[in-house]
């Protein structure tokens, strides 16, 4: 039984990493969306 639950915790680890790094790059596209959406529809700085 232990060597059967050592890979299933091994793909867990696996998939956790790769959600995380998923949701910082998901994370990381919308906000830089956001900004640039809001710099479009901001008002233009007039010196």
């Amino acid at each position: 039984m232990d060597n059967d639950e050592v890979p299933e915790r091994r793909k867990l680890s696996g998939n956790w990493i790769l959600l995380l790094i998923l949701s910082l790059l998901i994370g990381g596209v919308l906000y830089n969306v956001w900004n640039l959406i809001e710099m479009l529809t901001g008002p233009i700085l007039a010196p």
